[in-house]
């Protein structure tokens, strides 16, 4: 059994006006169907992303830890390239100032580490205004 009816609506994604053969229709095409549940898709995945990571802080602030600095705990010891991507120098510039012995390094065997908090203190120490 076929329909007559024919009843003007405005799409939810385009919010073009057409016609409607039925009275639940929400879109004036497939394309405009599918470009709207890919929209409800990635919307729903952004607010699990921001619970998942409401819920992160509230269980590092509950276990009185502090949160990771660019991928690093603030204690922990990092490699040359490590510290660069943390500082935001670049690892030339890590040399040059290893040059001065204060600069706080460990070195084993031919492994070169560095203890983020202790970097961050000399930085602050040396170059703050």
């Amino acid at each position: 059994m076929s329909s007559n009816i024919r009843i003007k609506k405005i799409c939810q994604h385009c919010n073009k006006v057409f016609t409607a053969k039925t009275t639940v229709t929400k879109f004036c095409s497939d394309i405009c169907a599918k470009a709207n549940y890919k929209l409800r898709q990635k919307e729903h995945k952004i607010e699990l992303s921001q619970i998942d990571t409401e819920k992160q802080l509230v269980q590092i602030k509950s276990q009185g830890t502090k949160p990771l600095l660019g991928g690093y705990a603030d204690s922990e010891m990092v490699s040359i390239s490590g510290l660069a991507k943390m500082i935001g120098l670049s690892e030339r510039t890590i040399f040059r100032l290893m040059k001065d012995p204060g600069f706080p390094k460990v070195k084993i065997g031919k492994k070169l580490l560095f203890k983020t908090n202790n970097v961050m203190e000399y930085l602050t120490s040396k170059y703050s205004i």
